[in-house]
């Protein structure tokens, strides 16, 4: 059997809590938005500044947008073999009491077995004690939205966690494409967290 004919196929499984998520064909409000950098921009130039990485190969600004939208883009590559995706994560501070908040971001996959998911998370003495997280599986521009009320001391931290996951976890050097911006992993626009209640 020829080893380039060899594919394990894994499931991941990302969680999906009993939060509030849906997709919508509208444009996610962007009044109040507590994210630092939403439009991976610095001086109108793309930056990834306020955004934590994990691999500066896996995790980019791409001119890659939704019409109408603003021209930069978070593209993350998929995991592929014994190499993790791309991971970007940002953080609140700053907020304190009881509130629904919101997050909304437009994601685009770029090919087959590719999906965007983003994490929101609570973090309280560096343990994660809340967490909500969407699965986006859309090929065309889709407006995505994921909602949890929080209880928050003044001490506590948000997480927005932006990757891309994949079903092809291994294949044959020769059959794998490797990453390439322009044809595997998600793109993100218009990310946005507001406190909404």
């Amino acid at each position: 059997m020829k080893t380039s004919s060899l594919r394990i196929v894994l499931f991941a499984s990302f969680a999906i809590f009993t939060g509030s998520c849906s997709k919508s064909p509208t444009s996610p409000n962007g009044g109040g938005n507590l994210i630092a950098n939403p439009d991976f921009t610095s001086g109108g130039q793309p930056s990834l500044a306020g955004w934590e990485i994990n691999d500066t190969a896996r995790v980019k600004v791409v001119s890659n947008a939704p019409h109408g939208a603003n021209t930069w883009s978070l593209w993350t590559a998929p995991s592929g073999g014994i190499m993790a995706g791309g991971i970007a994560t940002t953080y609140v501070t700053g907020q304190s009491g009881s509130g629904t908040y919101t997050f909304s971001c437009w994601e685009l996959n770029l090919a087959h077995w590719y999906w965007g998911y983003v994490t929101m998370a609570q973090l309280r003495n560096g343990a994660t004690i809340s967490v909500r997280s969407i699965n986006m599986q859309d090929s065309v521009w889709t407006a995505y939205t994921l909602s949890d009320t929080l209880d928050l001391l003044p001490s506590d931290t948000i997480s927005i966690t932006i990757a891309t996951g994949t079903l092809m976890m291994w294949m044959h050097e020769s059959a794998y494409p490797g990453v390439d911006s322009a044809s595997y992993g998600c793109c993100f626009n218009q990310v946005s967290l507001v406190k909404t209640q």
